[in-house]
């Protein structure tokens, strides 16, 4: 399936995301300030000039470092879908209080006193 520009696989174990990283770092040959200004955005947060300039250089050092993986012999090597040592590692549940309401809605582009206000999804 593809969605987005990334094709995903669904596997025995559910879906697979290890090639979409590599199909999508391809076509990827560096982070602009221009991106990083877009992400930004996006997440809603604020970045000083300096941040951004500190992520480009950071992010554009992940894609080299990206590129020299690429050219490892990978033959042979059976993929995995994690980096744990075999199995998932899981801690307890432990019961917590909750954050408060105000403080999770505090960052809500749009709400009522109560609860985060999304678009219409179905219905129209």
């Amino acid at each position: 399936m593809t969605f987005g520009g990334f094709s995903y696989t669904l596997t025995e174990y559910g879906w697979s995301f290890d090639h979409i990283v590599f199909t999508k770092l391809r076509q990827i040959v560096s982070v602009s300030k221009s991106d990083i200004q877009h992400l930004a955005k996006l997440a809603r947060l604020r970045l000083s000039d300096g941040e951004i300039a500190g992520l480009e250089q950071d992010l554009n050092a992940i894609l080299a470092y990206f590129d020299q993986l690429r050219e490892v012999d990978t033959t042979g090597v059976e993929p995995m879908d994690h980096a744990g040592s075999g199995g998932h590692l899981t801690e307890p549940d432990q019961p917590h209080d909750c954050l408060p309401r105000e403080i999770g809605l505090r960052n809500a582009p749009d709400r009522t006193p109560e609860f985060f206000r999304l678009p219409r999804v179905l219905g129209g």
